[in-house]
């Protein structure tokens, strides 16, 4: 089934989906957070891909989902430890540990195969943005402080680097490891980024070009490490070496929405990005001309509190370096859907 096709070298499908994730809770506390992760089945003959989506639920709980193949997803594990709403998420990359945080001021990680709490961090500030290093071996904590923390997993010691972003209301909104590791990108409601060294927190390069626009909510990098994706209304495509704009993506309705999910394909060539109206972009990352625009099925008015979409590339070895790519697009109403976007022959 196309979705919608521009001008351009590609061609996309709906491949599977739209999956519903159980019904959407109603009640006024729920919190829309999604995080998700390719993972390969390599133990079954056929090996088969598998999408991994952690959402929250009732209850302040937080849900495993499992979609294998072309089946529907199934829930895997509920993880109810939690007292308060669940205000961030994020998948170590080997998909075995969860890390979240909620208002009842608790960092936890625990398994994702057994819901086995491994470590409890109390006493945390408000935190609305985690992100694990590509290693594992850390983890990036943004907080309404307006600092960002590094959690060393070893050690199970909390560092905090103070980056200079000035004082906001919700203080980091984003914080991301660069493909390698070594250097950090963060995100403040002063509308500045800021590249630190991810070992020494030391600022590195700050971005000023969105001073004019509304505010940031997201900085994604690109596969080399060389670029980053950032905004909420429009997205600006710009060097992380020397801060240089390369362009401005305008396309998304921002004037009731935002957009609040943006990754890059896994050969750097395509960018996707979600806003909360839950409609899909996928552009070229070179030019920024638009290849498709998909939207979810969606109901105005149907969540309360905070929303969140959630967007992963399939980088498993089953389908990097076929002709096409895939991308799992979670939606904040728990929709589910796997996108295959092919090149057109000419």
């Amino acid at each position: 089934m196309d979705i919608v096709v521009t001008t351009g070298s590609d061609k996309a499908y709906l491949q599977k989906g739209p999956f519903s994730l159980g019904d959407e809770p109603t009640d006024d506390c729920f919190s829309s957070r999604l995080s998700m992760h390719y993972l390969c089945d390599a133990i079954k003959e056929s090996a088969a891909d598998v999408v991994l989506i952690a959402c929250t639920g009732p209850d302040y709980s937080v849900q495993i989902w499992e979609q294998r193949g072309f089946q529907m997803p199934i829930k895997r594990l509920c993880y109810q430890e939690h007292m308060g709403e669940i205000t961030a998420l994020a998948w170590a990359p080997d998909c075995s540990y969860l890390a979240t945080t909620s208002e009842d001021k608790t960092l936890r990680i625990w398994n994702t195969h057994t819901g086995e709490t491994l470590s409890i961090y109390r006493e945390q500030p408000a935190i609305r943005a985690l992100a694990w290093s590509p290693d594992s071996s850390s983890l990036a904590i943004g907080s309404d402080t307006n600092c960002v923390s590094i959690l060393r997993i070893e050690e199970q010691r909390i560092s905090a680097i103070n980056l200079g972003h000035a004082a906001g209301i919700y203080g980091i909104d984003s914080v991301s490891w660069s493909p390698d590791g070594a250097r950090l990108a963060t995100v403040g409601d002063d509308n500045t980024i800021r590249i630190c060294d991810g070992l020494t927190g030391a600022t590195i390069l700050t971005y000023k070009g969105h001073q004019q626009d509304q505010w940031i909510l997201n900085a994604a990098w690109s596969p080399d490490g060389e670029w980053i994706a950032s905004g909420a209304d429009r997205i600006h495509i710009w060097s992380a070496k020397t801060s240089t704009c390369r362009y401005i993506y305008e396309q998304h309705d921002t004037a009731q929405h935002w957009v609040d999910a943006i990754a890059w394909s896994p050969d750097g060539r395509l960018i996707a990005s979600s806003s909360t109206e839950n409609v899909l972009h996928i552009w070229n990352a070179l030019t920024g001309a638009n290849q498709c625009v998909y939207q979810h099925p969606y109901t105005s008015g149907q969540l309360q509190g905070l929303i969140s979409n959630a967007l992963a590339w399939d980088t498993t070895q089953l389908y990097v370096g076929k002709a096409g790519q895939r991308l799992a697009f979670a939606s904040c109403n728990r929709v589910v859907s796997q996108i295959e976007i092919t090149a057109i022959e000419s």
